[in-house]
């Protein structure tokens, strides 16, 4: 895939700059080329960053594989960016060169008017996202196991995910069947046009994640004026100045958030309403589109000026390149047993492996 979009765009030819994401591999060929274009890897969230984050229970082989030539490739980039100060420091680690960070551009139009931020009590906490590990099912479930749970009610919206022969929602339920039927209500997805609504009803809006590179649904939800609990390990965290125009807690720390919704519980009408302005006036203003624009433009042009790096070495371009000779997918299972086929194929008869 990524050597058929690096060919359908003649490899840059007649631009001056590419830029290009890490997911999923398709900055290799780029990078791999950069001496004859420059490159920006945009570090949006790798397939091997979100392997290691949002673990199904099942260790994969190629996740291993892949990661080794992320680390290998993207320290050869041109340059990398990414969202959040939180990633980049993840990556400045992973790859031992700079990470430049900048933030999304995000505008929102029909935002609610100032002053119209509000809290309902009971407290009514609403996730918006896909129900997996990574995103803090089980560290929220956790979390309402104790204090937490007796404080505020949740509703988390969204996909659930395989867990292993389960699902996530199935595997906290199992682990934690008190919280998930009384306090961890999981709902299927809704529209966009629902999910504001439901933003802006006087619930709380929690983002629990455990590792992402920049959460919007916190930038939307604080221009939505709605009063925000936000993971410390989300990328989005920059825009949250604790108590000012939101609140932060530690996912891992169950105690943590049982803290947070107790301050929330005894906000005044007045206090919200400052909270939610002042949110919607962070994402203005670090979020401005006009001012992403003026900065990225200025760190392209400083790319333009930097010297071409030198082509990557020759055992790392013909390991990654890709190859003109016919693919046969199927030929993999010439080299598994017969035995293990069956097994396979019976796995997939529904309600087999239920019986067996």
């Amino acid at each position: 895939l990524a050597w058929a979009a690096w060919e359908a765009a003649n490899g840059g030819d007649g631009f001056d700059h590419v830029e290009v994401t890490e997911w999923p591999m398709i900055f290799v060929p780029w990078v791999l080329n950069s001496h004859r274009k420059p490159c920006l890897v945009q570090l949006h969230g790798s397939h091997g960053q979100i392997a290691l984050g949002d673990s199904t229970g099942a260790p994969v082989f190629e996740d291993a594989w892949i990661r080794l030539i992320e680390r290998a490739v993207l320290r050869e980039a041109t340059a990398v960016q990414t969202n959040s100060e939180l990633n980049g420091s993840v990556w400045e680690e992973r790859l031992g060169r700079p990470v430049s960070v900048e933030a999304p551009a995000f505008a929102l139009s029909g935002a609610p008017a100032p002053g119209s931020g509000a809290l309902r009590r009971p407290l009514l906490g609403r996730v918006f996202g896909r129900m997996n590990q990574g995103k803090g099912a089980f560290a929220l479930a956790d979390a309402l196991a104790g204090e937490a749970g007796k404080i505020a009610t949740f509703e988390w919206y969204g996909n659930d995910a395989g867990y292993g022969a389960t699902t996530v929602s199935a595997a906290v339920r199992e682990r934690l069947p008190g919280p998930m039927d009384q306090t961890l209500r999981h709902r299927p997805p809704i529209t966009h046009a629902e999910v504001l609504g439901k933003m802006t009803d006087g619930s709380f809006v929690l983002v629990p994640t455990l590792c992402d590179v920049f959460n919007l649904t916190v930038a939307e939800a604080m221009a939505m004026r709605a009063v925000v609990v936000c993971s410390r390990h989300a990328g989005a965290r920059d825009l949250i100045e604790g108590g000012v125009n939101g609140f932060l807690y530690d996912p891992l720390d169950p105690a943590d958030l049982a803290r947070v919704l107790r301050t929330l519980d005894s906000l005044s009408a007045e206090k919200v309403v400052a909270i939610t302005d002042q949110g919607a006036q962070t994402v203005a203003t670090k979020l401005d589109p006009k001012a992403s624009v003026e900065r990225r433009v200025k760190f392209y042009a400083e790319l333009a000026a930097a010297p071409r790096p030198a082509p990557l070495s020759e055992w790392l371009g013909e390991a990654l390149s890709g190859s003109a000779a016919p693919n046969d997918p199927g030929a993999l299972l010439d080299r598994v047993g017969l035995n293990e086929l069956s097994a396979a194929m019976l796995r997939r008869v529904p309600g087999f492996a239920a019986k067996h």
